[in-house]
C-alpha cells in the first residue's frame, strides 16, 4: 500500500458529453500535493466542465478519478468538499444580501447550545481576516451585496482559505482583484502551497501563470494538448501554444506603435474639472484617432471618472464637451445624444441580460429605430443584430441564442457591440476584456484599433498594465480621485508604470 501517493487528485480517460455534444475528451490530468498548476485554454476548451467533475457538479461518463492513491467517485459537490475540495468559481457564490461573517461561515456557522452563536461568528470572521491577511475586506458586519467587485472576490476566497481545503480551485481568481491583492493573494497562496495545499491555477494571465504555477496543462476542444513548466515559457511561445499563433504583446504593442493619431486635431473629448463625491477635480482631453489609458490603483477613481463623463454618476462640478458641444452633467440619454457611449467594468450585472437573447440584448440601445409605437419593424431590427454580431465578431448559434449560453469573451462581444450601430465619437470602456480568454481579448484589442485609425476616441480604464501599454497612446495617471500625471504608452514599460503609481501611496 502506498502511504505516500504520487498526486493528490489524478484524472484518467475522462470523458463528458451534454446533449450529443463532447465537452471532454479522454481528459488526462493530475496534480501533486503542494503544487499549484496552472490550467489554461480559450474559451469553449472545456475548463468549466474539468473542474466541475471534480468538483462533483457533474459525474463523468467515462474515465476515473483518483484522491490520494485511491478511487473516488463524487456523487455530488458535498463529497468533494467532504474529502477537501474548495472550489472559486468565476461566477461569485456568495449571499448578498448576507454579512461578511455570514458568508464566511454559510453552511458551518457555529453553534452555542443549538443555537447559532452570532457573536462568536463575528468574533470567528475577524480572526478569520487577520490571520489570512484579508483586513481589506473591512467590516465583516458590511452585507456583501453593498461591496465592491475585487472585495467580493476576496471574501469568496477567504471562505475557501478559511475552509482548510486540500485542494483549492481558483477560476481567474484575481479578475477583479488590484496589484496589491494580487500579491497579497499569491503571498497567501504559496505559503498554502508550502505547507501541502493542492492548488488548480485558472488564468489567462501569462505573467500570473509564469510566477505562481509549477506545471501549465493547456486544454483545447475537450482534450488536453501537453504540460509544460510555467517558468521557461516566454510570452511568445504562450500565444503560439495557446491561440496557435505569435500574435502575443509584442504584436499588439507595434501595431499601436504603427497607429498615426491626429496630435494636431482639436480635442474632441474635453473634460474640465470634473468632481463628485469621488472625484476631485479631474480634467483630461483626447482627439480624434487617440486612445487614452487610465491608470490607477483599485478605487483610484478611474471607473468614477468614466462614470461621471457619462452621467451615471452625477458631477457636483465641472464640464464635459464633445466636440466643442456642452453635455448636461448626470445625463447619459444626453451624452449618448452627444456621441459617448460607455460599457461598464461588470457586464453581467450592468451591461447584459443574460436571461435574454443576443438579438434582444444588441437592439436595447436601439428600439426607436425599429418600434414605431405598435408598429414593430422586423427587417430593421434583424439588420442591427446581424451588423452589431459582425461589428465585433460574436460567436453564437444565432441571434435567438440566450446570451448565458456564451462564452465570457463573445459575451463581452455583445456588449461593446451595442454601441456601434451609431459609431459614438467617443468610447469609454471600463475593463474591457476582464475574465475572458487570449483569443478573444486579441480580438477585441484589434478591432479597438480599427476603431481609433477611424478617428473614434477611446478611454478606458484597465487594472491589467501590459493591456495600458499595448493599446494606449498616452496614459493618464490617477490617484484619490485625482489626476496626477501623463505618460506616453511607448514611454514606460510595466514595472516603471507600477513604479510611478506606487509614488502616490508613499
Amino acid at each position: 500500500m502506498n502511504e505516500s501517493p504520487e498526486f493528490r487528485l489524478e484524472l484518467a480517460g475522462v470523458n463528458k458529453t451534454f446533449g450529443g455534444v463532447r465537452a471532454l475528451k479522454g481528459v488526462d490530468f493530475a496534480v501533486r500535493a503542494g503544487e499549484i498548476h496552472g490550467l489554461i485554454g480559450p474559451n469553449g476548451a472545456g475548463k468549466s466542465t474539468l473542474i466541475k467533475i471534480i468538483a462533483g457538479v457533474h459525474q463523468p461518463d467515462a474515465g476515473t478519478l483518483q484522491w490520494e492513491g485511491k478511487p473516488v467517485h463524487f456523487a455530488g459537490p458535498a463529497d468533494a468538499a467532504a474529502v477537501g475540495v474548495a472550489t472559486i468559481y468565476q461566477e461569485l457564490a456568495l449571499a448578498p444580501n448576507l454579512s461578511v461573517a455570514e458568508n464566511l461561515f454559510l453552511g458551518r456557522e457555529p453553534r452555542r447550545w443549538g443555537w447559532v452563536d452570532r457573536r462568536g461568528m463575528f468574533r470567528a470572521a475577524e480572526a478569520a481576516l487577520k490571520r489570512l491577511h484579508l483586513e481589506e475586506i473591512g467590516d465583516v458586519n458590511a452585507v456583501v451585496g453593498g461591496l465592491s467587485t475585487a472585495r467580493r472576490q476576496l471574501v469568496e476566497i477567504a471562505r475557501a482559505l478559511e475552509a482548510k481545503s486540500k485542494l483549492l480551485i481558483l477560476d481567474e481568481p484575481t479578475s477583479s482583484l488590484s496589484r496589491e491583492e494580487v500579491e497579497l493573494l499569491f503571498g497567501m497562496l504559496r505559503k498554502l502551497a508550502a505547507a501541502g495545499t493542492s492548488m488548480i491555477f485558472i488564468s489567462h494571465r501569462f505573467e500570473e501563470l509564469r510566477r505562481l504555477c509549477g506545471p501549465v496543462t493547456l486544454l483545447k476542444d475537450g482534450a488536453t494538448h501537453g504540460t509544460k513548466v510555467a517558468r521557461e515559457l516566454t510570452a511568445s511561445e504562450f500565444a503560439t501554444w495557446m491561440i496557435g499563433t505569435g500574435a502575443g504583446r509584442a504584436g499588439a504593442t507595434d501595431a499601436a506603435a504603427k497607429r498615426e493619431t491626429a496630435a494636431t486635431q482639436q480635442p474632441v473629448l474635453v473634460v474640465r474639472d470634473l468632481r463628485t463625491h469621488k472625484l476631485k477635480g479631474a480634467s483630461l482631453a483626447v482627439r480624434p484617432g487617440e486612445i487614452v489609458g487610465l491608470a490607477g490603483r483599485l478605487g483610484s477613481g478611474r471607473s468614477s471618472l468614466l462614470r461621471a463623463i457619462y452621467g451615471i454618476d452625477r458631477p457636483s462640478g465641472g464640464s464635459v464637451e464633445v466636440a466643442g458641444r456642452s453635455v448636461r452633467r448626470g445625463d447619459p440619454n444626453a451624452a449618448r445624444r452627444r456621441g459617448i457611449a460607455f460599457t461598464p467594468e461588470d457586464r453581467k450585472r450592468e451591461g447584459l441580460v443574460v436571461s435574454q437573447t443576443v438579438g434582444f440584448n444588441l437592439t436595447i440601445p436601439w428600439t426607436e429605430e425599429w418600434i414605431w409605437g405598435p408598429l414593430h419593424f422586423r427587417g430593421r431590427r434583424r439588420e442591427i443584430v446581424e451588423r452589431g454580431m459582425k461589428a465585433f465578431a460574436v460567436r453564437a448559434a444565432g441571434p435567438e441564442a440566450a446570451v448565458e449560453t456564451l462564452s465570457g469573451g463573445n459575451q463581452q462581444k455583445i456588449v461593446l457591440a451595442k454601441s456601434m450601430e451609431k459609431p459614438p465619437k467617443v468610447f469609454l470602456l471600463d475593463e474591457p476584456t476582464r475574465g475572458i480568454d487570449v483569443a478573444a481579448r486579441a480580438e477585441i484589442h484589434a478591432r479597438l484599433r480599427e476603431l481609433a485609425a477611424a478617428g473614434m476616441a477611446i478611454v478606458l480604464a484597465s487594472s491589467e498594465f501590459d493591456e495600458l501599454l499595448a493599446l494606449a497612446d498616452r496614459l493618464i495617471l490617477i490617484h484619490d480621485g485625482a489626476v496626477m500625471g501623463e505618460l506616453s504608452g511607448g514611454e514606460v514599460d510595466e514595472p516603471g508604470l507600477a513604479a510611478r503609481l506606487s509614488e502616490f501611496h508613499e
